[in-house]
């Protein structure tokens, strides 16, 4: 099962799944696009607030995360 083993990365290495999601999303694109360094958008929700969880609508921002060659390295 691909999530387990997923889990299991997360767990030894301390983060979240979506980390290592995120990392392997790097790795790929940067052999992709051919580049060592680029910015990815990443959306972050917005709804801090238990009064925001039963309204409608889109509370979403995007941030930019700048990717390097040093984020590139296999012992990362």
């Amino acid at each position: 099962n691909h999530i387990q083993i997923i889990d299991t990365l997360a767990k030894s290495y301390k983060v979240s799944r979506f980390v290592i999601l995120f990392h392997c999303w790097i790795m790929a694109l940067a052999k992709v696009i051919d580049q060592t360094k680029f910015c990815l958008g990443v959306p972050v929700n917005q709804r801090n607030s238990v009064s925001l969880n039963d309204s409608i609508g889109c509370y979403i921002n995007m941030i930019c995360v700048p990717v390097d060659q040093d984020m590139l390295s296999s012992n990362n």
